[in-house]
Parts: C-alpha cells; structure tokens; sequence
C-alpha cells in the first residue's frame, strides 16, 4: 500500500537520469587592507552533466566553459598563474550522495597530470622564493584526496551546487542549525486513507535560507528549488575587514 505523503516533509533529489545543466558560478571578494579596498571577481559557466547512478551515488561531470578572474591587486602574471593553476579542475568526474556530498573524485589522476604539464609551463616563464612555494604547495595539496573533495566543495568553487541541502527535510527539525525552509504553496492538505484515491505529490517549490552568526563573522544563505531543480544559490559572509560574496544561477 502507498504511503500518505507527509506533508510536514520537503524533498529535493539530485538528478537520476541523464541531463545535462548550465550555471554561471561568481564569487566576489572585497577585503580591506590598511586604507587600501582590494577586489577579487571569479566568474565561471559550468556545466553540470549527470549521467545517472552508479552504485546508489550519483555521477557527475563537471566541464568549465569559461573562467574570468579579475583583481585590482594582483599582477598581470599572479592573475595568469592563478588562472592556469584553476584551469587544471576544467573537467571534474565525481560521484555525489544523494545528499550533495563529494564522496570520490573519479577523474583524480587526470586532474594531476593536468597540473604536471601547467607546472612544466610555469617554470619556463617564472622563478623566485614566493613563486617556488606556490608550486609546492600545489604538489601537496594535490597529492591529499580529502583536501581536493573539500576544495571542490568549497564555496570558492561548486559548493553553492554540492550543497549537502539534497534529500529529505523536515520542516519543524531543521537539518542544520539557522536553516528554515519556506514553501511556496504552504497550505498543504493533510490526507487521510479515505482519500487514497486523490493523494498526490506535494508542491516542494521552496527555498532554503540559512543563516549563521557568530561575534566576528555572520553568514546568510539563500537556496531556491523549482521543479525539483536548484535555480539560484547565493552566500554572503561578513567578517571584520571583509566581505565575500558567492552566486550561482540556473542558465536558460
């Protein structure tokens, strides 16, 4: 026999068919630095394709279509070696859980290869202490599989998407503390097995908010869902001498 829906329930899934999602992902960082305002804008089109399920995990490949960096403190050649050393994560293989975690990175080796090659063209164009240290912290990071999953679900990269939000939330025991879900239809109707015959799904068109707030630091998040699909993300953290600003939007 069915199961009543409970109306007290909201459930976004992360897709389990082929399909195929563009999203433009900005991050914008403002930091103030004596008297001096330092700017940094991340723009990236990512496009999420999702292959189905392997092993109860979903699959996804992620394709960077396009990358602008700009600062107004960073140098022509920093902003170039920031660039290239991004440029290695243009294609990411993962399996998620259902929940939008990053549980293996499949394409791992291939990313390090990339970074092979962009240091070989690196160190034909570049030297010094500061410069010498960026590659090898480079190398370890790229060397710790933990590390890699949290980068890429890090704010700074797909984190607004790999959101650990999917899944299942109850409305009045919220998942994550200063996390509360409002409905787009909130009157839900309550169902019965004499009306077995009419039940149907409920409308889960809601959005996320989700603020945090500690003596140096506040966080407020916003996540909408529509047709069971993330349409907008946007993360704000204010912190003493710093602002940052992360957004992603659904592409038509």
């Amino acid at each position: 026999m069915q199961p009543l829906p409970n109306r007290f329930e909201v459930q976004f899934d992360l897709p389990s068919t082929p399909v195929v999602i563009d999203y433009r992902f900005e991050e914008n960082i403002e930091t103030i630095v004596g008297r001096n305002k330092e700017h940094k804008t991340t723009t990236r089109t990512i496009q999420i394709c999702c292959s189905g399920i392997e092993d109860n995990l979903h699959r996804f490949q992620l394709l960077c279509l396009d990358l602008d960096l700009k600062s107004n403190y960073l140098g022509t050649a920093s902003t170039s070696i920031l660039r290239k050393q991004l440029n290695i994560f243009d294609e990411v293989i993962l399996y998620a859980n259902h929940k939008g975690s990053i549980i293996k990175i499949i394409n791992l080796e291939d990313i390090r290869d990339r970074w092979k090659e962009v240091k070989n063209e690196l160190m034909e164009e570049h030297q010094g202490a500061a410069f010498e240290e960026f590659l090898s912290d480079t190398d370890d990071f790229l060397q710790n599989e933990t590390d890699i999953k949290k980068f890429i679900q890090s704010k700074e990269m797909y984190g607004l998407y790999f959101n650990d939000c999917w899944g299942i939330h109850h409305l009045h025991e919220p998942r994550f503390e200063g996390l509360e879900i409002m409905l787009k239809e909130p009157n839900r109707k309550e169902y019965d097995r004499h009306s077995k015959d009419i039940i149907k799904g409920y409308n889960n068109d809601s959005s996320i908010i989700w603020n945090i707030s500690t003596d140096n630091k506040t966080q407020e998040c916003v996540i909408l869902y529509k047709d069971n699909q993330l349409e907008e993300a946007y993360l704000e953290i204010k912190q003493t001498n710093s602002k940052s600003n992360y957004s992603l939007c659904l592409m038509s």
